[in-house]
């Protein structure tokens, strides 16, 4: 079981990773930077994301960290952002997901659909 969550992870962050032809013209140009920090971050999620069996192609994935833990969201790629953070709750036709880690050791503390 652990072996299959791996590759699956594994696959889902290729595009990451490799660039080509057949990446960007199913996603069209893009041009997107990561931390590696994140990236650590984005990786202890992900099992947590997989179990709720949704499309990750469908989604983006914003991280946020404050003195104690550190927040990945999984938000509906065509949802709108909000530049002035004031939209409370999810209002996109993908219900959104968060995971929330410990800050030093990126353990899973809980993680939830997004109300």
């Amino acid at each position: 079981m652990k072996l299959k969550l791996t590759i699956l992870y594994l696959l889902c962050l290729a595009p990451i990773f490799v660039g080509g032809a057949s990446c960007s013209t199913e996603l069209g140009s893009m041009h997107e930077a990561i931390s590696g920090k994140n990236l650590r971050a984005i990786q202890a999620a992900m099992p947590e994301f997989m179990r709720t069996g949704m499309d990750i192609s469908r989604y983006r994935i914003v991280v946020d960290e404050n003195e104690s833990h550190v927040v990945v969201t999984f938000i509906d790629a065509d949802a709108p952002d909000d530049p002035r953070g004031r939209i409370r709750g999810n209002l996109s036709k993908l219900p959104a997901f968060i995971v929330e880690l410990g800050r030093n050791d990126l353990q899973v503390i809980r993680s939830n659909f997004m109300r």
